[in-house]
């Protein structure tokens, strides 16, 4: 059983590409991204999941000898448990399937080859829903998850995550979903009062972004379960 911290860990190093030293260097996307933040800090948070860590002004003030601050991003990250089974059938997708994407994801096409497990969820001959590793190690993958607007609302988002987290974990590497505290719709699915077997768990984790390499794809699934965990802030100056 992984602890927070080592799953904090595991999530850093998919999230970003690391020196020989372990610092941060860069976004870690298949295709290349952008340079990571200059400071990842990380502390217990019990159940309080929206406080911000203790001493985030001590060292936003550090920073800010050296460069301004000019974002400072928090949210949770969440784990799965084991067996997940969506309600519907997913196609596994592939770089032969890109004509299913021509109807309102075309931009995803050029994705199909490297950001792998990608799943989708087809109807009416068009792909409207999907999930695919936006973030890749050997260790775990950070899922990345977009629904047509005319089919939000159907539950069609969970079933592409749970497909995606089922593939993930049959190449023996660790699902991961995290999003941003101020996206109200997909914390608000995740505060659904679903009680029996979620699909993800919030792993306490408080995180910053370098941008939002998830824009318009936090469609989180419903049913989270929140525990006790240890979160993690990052922190960028300009």
């Amino acid at each position: 059983m992984l602890t927070e911290q080592a799953l904090m860990a595991l999530h850093i190093h998919a999230l970003f590409t690391h020196d020989a030293q372990a610092r941060m260097l860069f976004v870690n996307e298949p295709d290349g991204g952008g340079p990571a933040p200059r400071l990842c800090m990380d502390e217990p948070v019990g159940m309080d999941f929206r406080r911000p860590p203790r001493h985030v002004s001590a060292h936003v003030r550090l920073l800010e000898t050296h460069a301004p601050v000019q974002e400072l991003g928090m949210g949770p990250a969440y784990r799965f448990p084991e067996y997940l089974a969506p309600s519907r059938p997913l196609l596994a997708l592939t770089a032969t399937h890109g004509e299913l994407l021509r109807d309102g994801f075309e931009t995803r096409i050029a994705d199909l080859p490297a950001w792998q497990p990608f799943l989708g969820l087809v109807e009416e001959g068009r792909v409207v829903a999907i999930c695919r590793s936006v973030r890749i190690t050997p260790a775990a993958h950070e899922a990345g998850v977009e629904t047509l607007p005319l089919f939000r609302g159907r539950g069609y988002a969970q079933d592409a995550v749970a497909g995606w987290a089922s593939a993930v974990q049959a190449t023996g590497a660790l699902p991961l979903y995290s999003t941003a505290w101020e996206n109200a719709a997909s914390q608000a699915v995740a505060s659904s009062p679903q009680e029996e077997m979620p699909y993800l768990r919030k792993a306490g984790t408080l995180e910053r972004r370098h941008g939002d390499h998830r824009t318009g794809e936090s469609q989180a699934t419903e049913g989270f379960q929140a525990f006790p965990g240890a979160g993690q802030v990052h922190l960028i100056g300009e």
